[in-house]
């Protein structure tokens, strides 16, 4: 991954959809019975990190919402958390490794610079030593409490 530049937010939505987290699991060597309601269960792959033995499955993954959780130990998450936690990787890492999987090609975008954000602070910081600045917030708070009693009374 180049330096200073991040995955766009759409490739990381790319990769959750391009790998169903039923055939993560099943890929890591987790055994998974079906249930009646299009779920699955089994052992917890995380107790054994811990140390502990698990003998009743309560590791359940829900394949409609991408998202698995263990009633046991806690952990919970969607297949890039699955990933990273049962591999030890960064989420970048993890994504890096879905995509491969998934054939989806990554691209990258610049890390924002906080300066334009800590400017606009600094503006209002500014603003709000002007004497106006108070007049007109008091204005917008009485607005808002007057337009709140009009939808609670023609509701």
């Amino acid at each position: 991954m180049p330096t200073n530049t991040r995955i766009t937010d759409r490739d990381i939505a790319l990769v959750r959809d391009h790998n169903p987290i039923y055939s993560v699991v099943l890929e890591s060597n987790v055994d998974l019975t079906d249930t009646d309601d299009g779920n699955a269960k089994g052992l917890c792959p995380f107790h054994e990190v811990r140390g502990e033995r698990e003998t009743t499955p309560s590791f359940h993954v829900t394949p409609e919402r991408g998202m698995y959780f263990c009633f046991g130990c806690g952990e919970g998450g969607d297949v890039i958390t699955f990933v990273m936690k049962r591999n030890n990787l960064t989420f970048a890492e993890a994504v890096q490794r879905l995509a491969e999987r998934a054939g989806v090609e990554l691209s990258y975008a610049a890390e924002q610079d906080p300066a334009p954000v800590l400017a606009g602070w600094d503006n209002l910081k500014a603003a709000s030593r002007n004497p106006l600045t108070g007049i007109v917030l008091a204005i917008c708070a009485v607005c808002l409490i007057v337009c709140a009693i009009v939808l609670r009374v023609t509701a």
